[in-house]
């Protein structure tokens, strides 16, 4: 039997893809007080700043949505629960959605937001091993309310109860579970790197061995 101790190994930093207030007030507090007739060299040196700094948000976006990124649906058994919103975030992400993660201290049950046409709201659940209960499903339903949402959707990393499904089915709630993220993992890494760009780029003699 495993240790409890084992469980939550994997803790993943947040990325935001847009610049967020403290890197703004960073880019901000960067710039001297500079007045009309200032040197040319003298503003050249602060655009520079300002892009030198700019690179280093964005390597750190980027370091940290790489970190999420390599992680498959195994790692997930190890990662605590804000981790597997962050890691569900950026899964629905690369696969073309527009998603929202709402605050960790909110109570409309709702872990993550998905707006295109129209609004899903998603309840998470993370779990060591196990099946997930009703109880995922129920507050998807009350997260659809609170969002006026069209659609509730609940998640995990393992699998729901018999009951849980019955109650999504009679509710109209899309249940994702550890198959299922597995074939999204699948097909958001495939858009990522997408398996005709090497056909494309092999030459015809060695196409046949692909």
């Amino acid at each position: 039997m495993s240790s409890h101790k084992n469980y939550a190994k994997i803790k993943l930093k947040p990325c935001y893809p847009k610049i967020t207030t403290c890197e703004k007030i960073l880019l901000i507090t960067s710039i001297p007080i500079t007045f009309l007739g200032a040197q040319t060299d003298f503003l050249l040196q602060v655009l520079g700043t300002q892009i030198t700094i700019l690179g280093a948000i964005q390597f750190k976006k980027c370091f940290r949505l790489n970190d999420i990124r390599k992680h498959d649906i195994i790692a997930t058994d190890i990662m605590d629960g804000i981790s597997f919103e962050m890691w569900s975030e950026v899964l629905f992400r690369d696969l073309g959605e527009k998603v929202i993660r709402t605050k960790a201290s909110g109570d409309l049950k709702a872990d993550l937001i998905i707006e295109k046409k129209s609004k899903t709201v998603v309840q998470v659940k993370k779990l060591a091993h196990g099946k997930v209960g009703l109880k995922a499903v129920q507050e998807s339903l009350e997260a659809k309310k609170n969002y006026k949402a069209d659609t509730a959707m609940a998640i995990t990393n393992q699998y729901f109860t018999a009951t849980a499904q019955e109650l999504a089915r009679n509710n109209n709630v899309i249940l994702l579970d550890r198959d299922n993220l597995t074939k999204f993992l699948e097909v958001a890494r495939s858009r990522r790197f997408p398996n005709n760009l090497i056909k494309v780029l092999t030459p015809k003699s060695f196409k046949k061995f692909l």
